[in-house]
């Protein structure tokens, strides 16, 4: 195939013994190469010669750009939207639910607490504070949809199933963690409505990373 594309190619149609006498010049340590024969060359041999060597050069600069160069799509490439994002939106959310938005399904109902306590830092506000279990296990937080009213306090507890978990809400800075069988607590104030992600980070599964969300609805 190689004699074949020389016969074809400029190579082919130029003086082939020339052609090999230009890689003797250009690569010595490869051939056995005679110095008088580039002595008693005429002219016109000799501009063949260098119109050679400037034609491989020429061509090796193609080759190189052609297959390292930026354009068009690389071995291995897609075209198109990025695997991580979309035209429309991007995918690449963490359980695809965003870390913050200020969406809220306000047909949502707030989620029963497991006890309520009256705040009293304003006598003009009614102000309350939550108390909330959330259980993780391999299989999920549960609940893992938690409803609250803007302004009020979260007593968050969290209780370790079968590992040690944690729970965070990246948005908040909110940062919780319990060993196996054990519960943890903390508390914090809901000031701004919107829909929250929360997540393990340091403590998750074998099966992956587990997801919910604490939707904060408007206070009417």
């Amino acid at each position: 195939m190689g004699f074949y594309y020389c016969q074809n190619s400029i190579f082919g149609r130029l003086n082939l013994p020339l052609v090999l006498h230009t890689l003797r010049a250009v690569f010595p340590a490869l051939f056995w190469y005679n110095k008088r024969e580039l002595r008693i060359m005429n002219r016109k041999q000799k501009f063949i010669l260098i119109f050679s060597i400037v034609l491989i050069a020429v061509a090796i600069t193609l080759a190189v750009s052609l297959n390292f160069g930026g354009g068009g799509v690389k071995p291995g490439d897609e075209a198109g939207p990025s695997a991580t994002g979309t035209e429309t939106g991007d995918v690449s959310e963490p359980g695809g639910i965003p870390e913050f938005t200020e969406e809220v399904d306000r047909r949502a109902e707030e989620t029963e607490a497991d006890e309520v306590i009256d705040v009293v830092t304003d006598s003009e506000k009614d102000e309350k504070l939550g108390g909330y279990t959330i259980t993780a296990s391999r299989s999920g937080y549960s609940p893992d949809v938690l409803t609250v009213v803007q302004g009020n306090i979260v007593r968050l507890t969290l209780k370790a199933e079968d590992a040690k978990y944690d729970l965070v809400i990246p948005a908040m800075s909110v940062r919780l963690s319990a060993p196996e069988g054990e519960k943890k607590q903390t508390s914090f104030r809901v000031p701004q409505s919107g829909t929250f992600r929360f997540e393990c980070q340091d403590f998750c599964p074998s099966g992956g990373p587990i997801y919910g969300q604490l939707i904060v609805k408007p206070r009417d």
